[in-house]
């Protein structure tokens, strides 16, 4: 196994302890992410890492129902099993940034989409106890995204950096560079 597995399993092993704690009555609240509900933001992680695998041509199969929190599981599975194979994870592709492999794409891009929608279903649904952040996973994407800069920004990516008070901690500043109000 990969650093990347084992990153993606452990946050997605945390963002399945988060949809297994929203309150039922609670999908349909706002999030942070703006015109997206709680439910909203998971059905754009499924439907972003599904569409990754099926571009592939690594989806094996892959068989996912209309709610987002049924197809959650099938997919996380789907995708820990492609990482942990070292065949599937090696697998190299043309990206929109060059040369690059299952794995690197998954560990740059969809492991910060698990770390940030994550926050934004607690945030949205009033689990403050799920909003910390594994520190080195926020310290990481940190440096991650302040590498790309203003590519981020726009096209519905992430929107404008807020502003945050002196003293903030390194989990504050990565919501803050993703547009978020900590």
């Amino acid at each position: 196994m990969t650093e990347t597995a084992d990153r993606y399993r452990a946050l997605a092993a945390r963002l399945t302890e988060i949809v297994e704690a929203v309150p039922s009555d609670r999908w349909e609240d706002q999030s942070p992410c703006s015109d997206w509900t709680a439910l909203q933001v998971l059905g754009h992680l499924v439907e972003s890492q599904a569409d990754f695998l099926e571009r592939l041509d690594i989806h094996g199969g892959l068989h996912l129902g209309d709610d987002p929190r049924r197809s959650w599981p099938v997919l996380r599975d789907t995708v820990q099993g492609l990482l942990d194979d070292p065949a599937k994870a090696s697998m190299e592709y043309e990206s929109a940034f060059g040369p690059a492999t299952f794995e690197q794409t998954m560990g740059q891009f969809f492991c910060l989409d698990l770390l940030v929608h994550g926050w934004d279903i607690a945030r949205a649904t009033g689990l403050e106890d799920h909003e910390d952040m594994p520190s080195e996973e926020v310290e990481r994407n940190l440096v991650f995204l302040r590498g790309l800069g203003d590519n981020v920004r726009g096209s519905g990516v992430f929107g404008p950096k807020v502003a945050v008070p002196d003293g903030a901690g390194p989990q504050a500043h990565f919501l803050a560079f993703t547009g978020r109000r900590p």
